[in-house]
């Protein structure tokens, strides 16, 4: 690796920080979305709770699992296909909403596997910063990540309120399922030069210590 480069004039760790920070985006305009259909469509707080923990819960149970698998694949295989997948998720949430069929079993299904996939593809990112970058900028990377994810939390609901007010809940889905493909399309495997999987040591989920989970370090 050439230690002359910056972090952002590495494309690898650009490709990653712009994907991870986009991904962060659409999860956090799919969450408002879906908290302000909850409130106004289903007209039930209790519905909006119900919906909720089925994102936040298999996301939580998951992420021992999430490390473990990060350590047997590829971390870029992982990142696409689980952004790529939650990506299909919020299309087929607009469909839904878009032909008035969406319910609120619709979304703890549907949430509960989103919230699953966030937790294999959060300790995979994490992981991988070390293998493209420079070892003494592993710190400074990381910072830049976790920074610009707190950004994304704000962005998200900005995005999401805006155009629901002016085009509606079915049109939120949409663009939160723009923004997460257009991350997978980032992390496209093929864009990066990862070397082949070596580790070959056998984990228990509750004995392997995660790596944060994407929301934090994206």
């Amino acid at each position: 690796m050439d230690t002359q480069k910056t972090l952002f004039e590495n494309r690898q760790f650009l490709l990653i920080f712009i994907g991870g920070f986009l991904a962060l985006i659409g999860f956090s305009t799919f969450f408002t979305t879906t908290t302000w259909f909850a409130i106004t469509e289903l007209g039930s707080a209790s519905s909006l709770g119900i919906v909720l923990v089925s994102i936040t819960v298999p996301r939580i149970l998951m992420m021992a699992f999430g490390g473990i698998i990060a350590d047997k694949f590829k971390k870029t295989s992982i990142m696409f296909t689980t952004s790529f997948i939650q990506g299909c998720i919020l299309v087929l949430i607009f469909v839904l909403s878009y032909t008035s069929s969406l319910s609120i079993s619709h979304l703890v299904v549907l949430g509960m596997i989103f919230g699953t996939l966030d937790a294999f593809s959060g300790p995979a990112g994490a992981s991988l910063i070390p293998k493209i970058v420079n070892k003494n900028q592993i710190q400074q990377a990381n910072a830049i990540i976790q920074g610009m994810g707190q950004i994304g939390f704000v962005v998200g609901p900005i995005i999401s309120g805006s155009v629901m007010e002016y085009f509606g809940v079915s049109a939120g889905y949409l663009v939160a399922a723009t923004i997460v493909l257009l991350s997978a399309l980032l992390m496209f495997p093929p864009f990066f030069k990862e070397g082949a999987v070596v580790n070959k040591v056998k984990q228990s989920p509750l004995k392997v210590n995660c790596p944060l989970s994407s929301r934090q370090w994206k």
